[in-house]
């Protein structure tokens, strides 16, 4: 799959992953990446309420549109009907997609954006007008594949941080919190031991078995 440049400067640019907070935090440098690219553009991103916590401080982003994560899993026909006309409106220069699947591609496509940027398993897609392979290497960091999407748009990559822009009043809360116990920043290592649960599926193997803490 060759690289294809994006055309002109857009006005509008649409990103969507629709699922799963890990991944969509994993996209967080490819949003900074196009931020940079075009800074005119008006960018918005499409995703379940389930993950928009993760985008709604994130100053890349003009507009975080959260939807019911049923919608893209469940059949829902209408309220997708519904969804797809609201985006038209906004009329997107380009959609930047993170999601293989052919019905994700589809979807995009039905967006009315006029340039489709999207990961493609196998053969290719006939709705996304900039291709970029999905997990040839399946031990390769999945935040790569992402990345991987807007570098196919002719996107140079400078920086690969991860973006969770947190409320300053709820970090003076949690340093109080601390200090209370006595702890200081660089003393302590926070441990989140849960995973594998989002609203589309349970994938008990992404959950570290207890016997081996």
């Amino acid at each position: 799959m060759g690289k294809t440049f994006v055309h002109g400067k857009p006005a509008g640019i649409l990103m969507v992953k629709t699922h799963a907070m890990g991944d969509v935090l994993m996209t967080t440098p490819a949003i900074r990446a196009v931020r940079r690219h075009f800074p005119q553009a008006s960018i918005h991103y499409l995703t379940g309420v389930w993950s928009a916590p993760i985008l709604e401080r994130n100053p890349d982003i003009d507009r975080v549109i959260a939807v019911d994560d049923a919608v893209f899993h469940d059949h829902r026909w209408i309220d997708r009907v519904r969804l797809i006309g609201r985006l038209r409106k906004e009329r997107y220069d380009v959609c930047v997609l993170f999601q293989p699947a052919p019905a994700m591609h589809l979807f995009a496509r039905l967006t009315g954006a006029a340039q489709i940027a999207a990961p493609v398993a196998g053969a290719g897609s006939r709705w996304v007008h900039m291709p970029s392979p999905w997990r040839r290497e399946r031990n390769r960091y999945v935040g790569e594949d992402f990345l991987d999407v807007v570098r196919n748009m002719g996107i140079d990559v400078q920086d690969t941080q991860l973006v969770f822009s947190v409320d300053s009043g709820v970090l003076a809360e949690m340093a109080c919190r601390l200090r209370d116990r006595g702890l200081e920043s660089g003393q302590f290592l926070v441990i989140c031991p849960g995973g594998g649960r989002n609203p589309r599926d349970w994938v008990e193997q992404k959950i570290w078995p207890a016997d081996r803490y």
